[in-house]
């Protein structure tokens, strides 16, 4: 059955070592938690370390998983010697502490839908030969590596899928990024669950702006994001699949308005697209006609306030709608 688990970066207003983030989990009624960066769980990239801490975890009931740093050596400040050497530290830490579903990532900071010195097509044949070149000890370690959709369309994550091999890569889901390049999740569910073996479960209210939609994060349940269709497709695939919250603030917007922001996701189809529209009409809507709050009035709340509402009303939303699914 499916789990209900924290994703680190939710807990980063705290000062939290990994140690107490499973703590955390533990005593506030969740089923395991994705904690961050290998580096951040054991600097010295100590597998026995890491082992200790996952068993201490699994006494308690608890999933662990983790990060290993995307294999794009722009984006990790390295070159690419030193990165593959990293990652390959990475995944042996990983591997000893029974974590065989790592999340990564090739997309940081907008790179897809921005110009760069190293442009976004460079960037993911770089990270795909790097990957390519890891797939026999990802092999001999039975790992996958999950490419989370970070920004970047599911386009791009289901092409280093297919490209490098699906016995060595997965997908890292998160159903509120979906939106941030203007798909809609239920059909980014369809195309990548098959695949999806990690979740970061997040949910996004949409409204109307200058460029073209903007995506406020919001918990699960609390937004747009119609987790009653999508979870059953992912289930159908993994059903044991550990769903990790992974909330926090930030506003992003899909510049749908902009024909070269457009330009950048050919596969896009318009029927897909109208429907992302849609969801974004009835956003607008709901802000117009008093249903929920402003932007600026939602934004304005301190996320400390807003925790207990958003975190811990999302893992009993969740919990809730799989009981509700037989999931």
């Amino acid at each position: 059955m499916m789990k209900v688990g924290l994703q680190a970066f939710t807990l980063h207003e705290m000062p939290l070592t990994a140690e107490q983030m499973v703590e955390f989990a533990a005593k506030n009624g969740f089923d395991g938690i994705h904690l961050g960066f290998v580096d951040s769980i054991t600097p010295t990239y100590n597998g026995d370390e890491a082992k200790a801490l996952a068993d201490r975890a699994a006494d308690m009931g608890l999933f662990t998983n983790a990060n290993v740093w995307p294999p794009v050596p722009v984006r990790a400040g390295k070159t690419y010697g030193e990165l593959k050497q990293q990652l390959e530290k990475e995944i042996r830490v990983c591997a000893k502490a029974g974590w065989l579903d790592p999340r990564c990532g090739f997309h940081f900071d907008n790179e897809k839908f921005t110009d760069n010195p190293i442009p976004w097509e460079e960037q993911m044949s770089i990270g795909m030969r790097m990957l390519k070149e890891l797939k026999p000890l990802l092999l001999d370690c039975g790992m996958h590596l999950n490419i989370e959709n970070h920004g970047e369309p599911s386009f791009d994550v289901l092409r280093v899928v297919h490209e490098v091999g699906d016995d060595v890569i997965g997908v890292c889901f998160d159903t509120a990024n979906a939106l941030v390049a203007a798909e809609d999740p239920v059909e980014t569910a369809k195309r990548v669950a098959p695949y999806t073996r990690v979740t970061h479960i997040k949910d996004g209210r949409l409204s109307l702006c200058d460029q073209g939609v903007m995506r406020q994060g919001r918990g699960p349940g609390q937004g747009q994001v119609d987790f009653e269709t999508i979870l059953p497709m992912l289930a159908e695939y993994h059903p044991d699949l550990q769903l990790s919250i992974e909330d926090h603030k930030w506003l992003f917007v899909a510049k749908i308005f902009q024909p070269e922001w457009l330009a950048r996701i050919p596969q896009l189809s318009a029927l897909e697209l109208a429907s992302f529209v849609q969801m974004a009409w009835q956003g607008q809507k709901d802000i117009d006609e008093g249903r929920v709050p402003t932007v600026e009035e939602y934004e304005a709340i301190p996320y400390a306030e807003q925790f207990e509402e958003r975190v811990f009303g999302g893992r009993d939303y969740l919990k809730g709608l799989l009981k509700k699914l037989h999931l």
